[in-house]
Formats: C-alpha cells, sequence, structure tokens
C-alpha cells in the first residue's frame, strides 16, 4: 500500500446552501453535508445528512460540531442524530470526516449552523389593555431573539389577520369586519428555528357606527309560463349583526313567494300571465333589506314572463271493470292551461263500445258471450286515449277494460225424439246441446244399456251406438246430460227394442233306432260367430228365437255318456249328425224348419 498522503481540499458552496468538499486528486472521497444547510436554526432533535461520492468502499462517515463527535455512521445513507437540547444555544460549525480503506480520512466543508432553542419574547404594544378602537386599527407588537425573529404574527379572537416580519412590527386591521363587541388581540412571535412565544390577550371594545346592509343584486330574470323560479336575494350585515335581516319587497308578482327571514324566492307563473295579445308581461320589484336598527337597502329586481303554450291535460277515470250485458261509461276530462280548442283520439276500444270526441267518452254493453267459463274475465289492455291542443301539444291517457262473465245460460239440447230399433239392429243417434254463451259443454249418458256406449266428441255433440241382443227386447230410458261446469242440462233419450218373431226350430232323432235325441245341442253362428245356443227337448226338438233375417249357420252337437259302477260318467265319442250342418236364410217372419239325425258311434 503507498504511504498515506493528504490531499489538499477546496471548499465549495453550493448554490442550494449545502456544504461540499472537493479533493484535489480523485483518490479520496468527495463528502457533502446535505443537511441542515448553511446558515440553518435549529432546535430539537435534528438529523445531519452527508452524502459521500466514491467509488472505493467507506468504513464508516463521523460528525462533528465545534471539532466534538456527534455520531459516526458505517452504512449509506449516511445519517447522524443531534439533540440540540443538550448545546448550548449559539454558533456551531458542523464538519463531517469519512474513512475509506484505500486513501485515508477526507473533511467536508465548514458548515455553520446556530442552535436556538428558547422562544422568543414578544409583548402587547398598542392598543391598549379596554380601549375602544374603530375603523381600520394598526396593531404593533415588540418581539425579540437571539437569532433574530422571522414573524409576528397578529390573532383578534383566534383569527389572524395579518403578519409583519420587521420591526417595528405593526399589522392593520379592519375592525368594522366583526359586529361591535368585546375582542381578544393576541401578538405571536416565531424566531428562525420556528420557535414560537404569544404575548398575554388584551381585550378591548369595538365601536363602530352602523351601516346598512350590503345587497348583492339580482340579476335580471325572463322565464315562461309554468317555469319554476328558485333563488335568494344574498345579503348580509357589514357590522355583523348577528340578528337576522328582514327581507321584503314592493310590487313583486302574487305567484312569487318572498321568505322574510332568508330572502329566498320561489314561485311559478301561471298560465294566464300572457296572452295572444301580449305574450309578454314586465314586473319592476324593489327589494328592501333591512337590519334591526333599522337600516336598510333597497335593491331593483326586473322580471319578465314570456307566453309558452302548455300542453292539455287529461283526467283518467281510472280502470273498467263492467258485468256482461251492463251499461258502461267512462268520460275522460280534458282541460288546457290556455282554454285552447282541443280535440280528442281513441285507439285500442272494445268493438262492442262507440266513442264521443266531443266529450271525450267512452260507452257501450258488452254482450253476453264477451266473457266465458273458460275465460271468465275478458280484458282489453290497449285503450288509449289522447287530447291535443292545435299546436299540437297532446297529452295522452291509457286504461284498462274488464268484462266479468255474469250471464251464463244452461246449454240446450235439440230436440230428440224417442228411438225404436229391432232385436239384432244397430242404433247409432247423434246429438247436439247449444250454449249461446259459447262455452265448452260436456255431454254424458247414463245409464246405458248393457251392450250400449256414448262417446262425447268434445264439439258440443254426442254420439249413441247400441246393437241390443235377441234377449233385450223391451223399452229403455236413457238420461242425457250437458254441462257448462256450472249449469246442467238433462234430456231424456226413451228407446225401445223390438223383439224379433222369426225362429229356426227342428227335429233331431237317433238314425239308428228312429228315437229323438234329447240333450242334443244346436249352434246359431253367422261368420264364424256364435249367436245362441239351444237344446233339443225330450221329444227330440230344438228352438232357436229371435233371429233377424240374414244369413247363419246351423250345428248339431251330441256327446255319448256312460256311468261307471262308481257312479262317474265317462265321455264317450261324438254323435255324427245327418247333415253335419245347415246354411239357412231367414228372409221373413215365418218360422223355418232344420231337422237332423244323429248316428252314434259303433
Amino acid at each position: 500500500m503507498p504511504p498515506h498522503r493528504v490531499l489538499p481540499m477546496v471548499l465549495l458552496l453550493t448554490a442550494t446552501g449545502a456544504c461540499l468538499t472537493v479533493p484535489a486528486e480523485a483518490e479520496e472521497p468527495s463528502l457533502t453535508i446535505t443537511e441542515p444547510r448553511q446558515g440553518d436554526a435549529l432546535k430539537g432533535v435534528v438529523t445531519i445528512a452527508v452524502r459521500v461520492n466514491t467509488a472505493e468502499a467507506i468504513d464508516h462517515v463521523t460528525v462533528l460540531a465545534d471539532g466534538e463527535v456527534l455520531g459516526a455512521d458505517a452504512l449509506p445513507p449516511y445519517r447522524v442524530e443531534w439533540d440540540t437540547r443538550r448545546a448550548a444555544d449559539g454558533p456551531y460549525v458542523l464538519t463531517a470526516r469519512a474513512r475509506n480503506r484505500a486513501s485515508g480520512t477526507a473533511l467536508s466543508s465548514r458548515c455553520s449552523v446556530t442552535v436556538d432553542n428558547t422562544p422568543p419574547s414578544v409583548a402587547w404594544s398598542s392598543p391598549a389593555e379596554g380601549s375602544a378602537i374603530g375603523g381600520v386599527v394598526a396593531l404593533e407588537a415588540q418581539a425579540g431573539d437571539i437569532i433574530g425573529i422571522a414573524a409576528v404574527r397578529f390573532l383578534v379572537n383566534g383569527e389572524a389577520v395579518g403578519e409583519a416580519t420587521t420591526a417595528p412590527y405593526v399589522v392593520s386591521w379592519d375592525s368594522t369586519t366583526l359586529p361591535n363587541v368585546r375582542c381578544s388581540l393576541v401578538a405571536r412571535a416565531f424566531d428562525r428555528a420556528k420557535n414560537m412565544a404569544s404575548s398575554h390577550p388584551v381585550i378591548v371594545k369595538l365601536s363602530n357606527p352602523s351601516r346598512p346592509p350590503v345587497v348583492e343584486p339580482l340579476a335580471p330574470l325572463t322565464l315562461k309560463e309554468l317555469q319554476p323560479v328558485s333563488l335568494a336575494i344574498r345579503a348580509k350585515d357589514p357590522d355583523g349583526a348577528r340578528d337576522p335581516l328582514r327581507y321584503t319587497a314592493l310590487r313583486l308578482p302574487e305567484w312569487l313567494h318572498l321568505d322574510e327571514k332568508t330572502g329566498e324566492l320561489h314561485g311559478i307563473p301561471g298560465p294566464q300571465e300572457c296572452s295572444k295579445k301580449s305574450p309578454r308581461k314586465d314586473y319592476d320589484v324593489v327589494f328592501s333589506i333591512c337590519d334591526p336598527e333599522p337600516l336598510c337597502t333597497k335593491s331593483p329586481w326586473a322580471v319578465t314572463v314570456t307566453d309558452h303554450n302548455s300542453p292539455p291535460q287529461i283526467d283518467s277515470p281510472g280502470d273498467q271493470t263492467v258485468d256482461e250485458a251492463e251499461p258502461l261509461t267512462a268520460r275522460f276530462v280534458t282541460s288546457d292551461p290556455e282554454d285552447d280548442p282541443l280535440i280528442c283520439k281513441v285507439s285500442g276500444l272494445p268493438p262492442w263500445t262507440k266513442f264521443d270526441s266531443a266529450t271525450c267518452t267512452i260507452s257501450g254493453s258488452p254482450g253476453p258471450k264477451i266473457a266465458t267459463l273458460a275465460e271468465p274475465k275478458t280484458v282489453y289492455d290497449r285503450v288509449r286515449v289522447e287530447v291535443c291542443d292545435p299546436e299540437p301539444l297532446c297529452a295522452t291517457a291509457k286504461i284498462t277494460i274488464t268484462v266479468n262473465d255474469t250471464q251464463n245460460r244452461a246449454p240446450v239440447f235439440d230436440p230428440i225424439k224417442p228411438q225404436t230399433v229391432d232385436e239384432g239392429r244397430s242404433l247409432k243417434l247423434a246429438v247436439r246441446a247449444v250454449d249461446a254463451d259459447e262455452d265448452a259443454v260436456y255431454l254424458s249418458a247414463k245409464p246405458l244399456p248393457d251392450g250400449a256406449a256414448f262417446e262425447d266428441r268434445s264439439d258440443r255433440t254426442g254420439l249413441l251406438t247400441w246393437s241390443p241382443r235377441f234377449d233385450q227386447s223391451g223399452h229403455y230410458t236413457i238420461s242425457l246430460k250437458a254441462t257448462d261446469g256450472a249449469l246442467i242440462t238433462t234430456e231424456t233419450l226413451e228407446v225401445t227394442v223390438r223383439e224379433m218373431s222369426v225362429s229356426i226350430s227342428g227335429y233331431i232323432q237317433d238314425y239308428s233306432t228312429g228315437l229323438p235325441l234329447r240333450d242334443a245341442t244346436v249352434t246359431l253362428s253367422a261368420f264364424g260367430t256364435t249367436l245362441q245356443h239351444a237344446k233339443t227337448d225330450a221329444k227330440g226338438y230344438y228352438l232357436l228365437k229371435g233371429v233377424s233375417p240374414g244369413t247363419y249357420q246351423v250345428t248339431p252337437t251330441y256327446e255319448l255318456k256312460r256311468e261307471t259302477t262308481l257312479g262317474a260318467a265317462v265321455k264317450l265319442r261324438a254323435v255324427s249328425f245327418n247333415p253335419t250342418g245347415a246354411k239357412v236364410t231367414v228372409k221373413d217372419r215365418d218360422e223355418t224348419d232344420v231337422d237332423f239325425a244323429g248316428t252314434p258311434p259303433e
């Protein structure tokens, strides 16, 4: 390592007041005390900040005051705290010293400061305690400090009214800004270290002549009819009187209201202020604003109202509800602020109503079919009435008309005649019910004979179908019912089934013995469908009754049985018949005979 060299230093004072050392050669670090600044007055605990400009490592920075070490900092940014309260008031020279490992030690320039922890002295001079003052008053105080006074601030009732920075410390104060009351005067002195001291308060009495209120004139106002206006007169009492001002007006329009306590104005010029012949009306208003003494100030104000066409007005009768077949009248009351002629129009009317444009009235009576049980309320919600003046300006109103179903009538059957049908024949009867309200109708029939059916076709018609058997001759009463869900109508249907007198009979004998064959079964069928059976009696005769005209198949059957000694019947082979069956055509009501002969098995 080269021997330590003490380098010459050039001391500079920067433009910002910082104390700066410039090394003669670049090997030594450059130090600057950035805080406090040259000539600063210090009090309390202050921070001394040092900036080091070097590329080499710094061990630490030490700060000194008049050569006495205040402290050191090993890490940037370099800061040292100094409690000036432990030092005597007076001037001090601050220096900083930095040591690096390569080139030794560098000193900063001298930074001169003053320590002042003692407040300044201050005393009130004028006006004197208890004096009566008025107008513009000179407030004066005396102050001193070891490092000089920065400013003396004058306060009236705690509010600053001025500040003096050089002796003699005097400010001018306009006492007329306050009411004539007692005031507290205080002087507050500040030194360069921002120490502060206040004088003892001095009490004086204000005595200023009374002055009338000061009023801010209202700008001329032009507005249209029905245009609202709201504003306030701005006024104050220069004497600061705490009593409220009183506001009055001359030639104030009737539609305009003035609040005598607050000076607030509000109102709306009516639609009749102007007319077609006189479309403008002027008002020259004079306000008078007085204090309690009273001292008053007058303030003129010009108001102009111009004609304004307002839209007509329409008063709706509200939503309407009416029962079927009942009358409806709904009148819309119309008016126009300028009494202009009006024209009424309507849209969305129910078809059963009419509209009188001269009186703006809807009238009519809903028929019985307007509402139904399925839809018990019919609603017309697009009724719109519009009234217009000639300009045209228009007003509209909407209402809803509801029709209630209160005229429900029972359904009625078309006339139904008694019905007659032969056994074995088909009966088809269509019935129809009519509902005057066009409600849905439900049809039914009870009691139904065996084999009969009734179909409700859901269109207010029904169909009764029945093919009575050959054993169903007789008289039948069927009750037909029609209902709309609320009301019921019944109708009686008389049906007579005539017995068919045509029968098929015959004789069956045992071919081998010539004796009658008892308990043989004879079956009547048509197209593969069995219609009835008959047994032969002891004489071998059978009878098939109630046969309607047509073609049939007659077939006999017989099975031999014998009893065992135990009494049980044992089935043997069937008897063979000749013929085995017969095709028979019935054309009239005469009885038809078909005989058979049976041959038992061997």
